[in-house]
């Protein structure tokens, strides 16, 4: 085994394990970081769509196909609510957000 390559590799290693406080840095701090993040994050699958409301104010054929497109998007829920209703589901928390569609521009 005369790779100076393994030699150094070898070398390095030693030093690693002689010194306590960096085998856990480099050793077990990754495991306990990476068990702490997938612990955290455990539940993220079961979020499958966000509810949202939207409100179409502009009732133009471009705010209709805006709208379309989201509603036919994979990750939302989408409602068409009026401006009331929309509050009241969201102060329930029954939904996550308002869209307005306020595209008409006044020049």
């Amino acid at each position: 085994m005369n790779n100076p390559f393994m030699l150094q590799l070898r070398l390095r290693w030693k030093l690693i394990l002689a010194n306590r406080k960096l085998t856990f840095i480099m050793v077990f701090l990754p495991i306990l970081l990476s068990f702490s993040v997938s612990f955290v994050f455990r539940d993220y699958s079961a979020i499958d769509r966000i509810p949202v409301a939207i409100i179409d104010q502009d009732r133009t054929d471009q705010s209709r196909k805006l709208l379309e497109k989201l509603e036919h998007l994979e990750s939302l829920d989408v409602e068409r609510l009026e401006s009331s209703q929309a509050l009241s589901k969201l102060n329930n928390n029954q939904i996550e957000a308002i869209l307005q569609s306020n595209l008409v521009m006044k020049l």
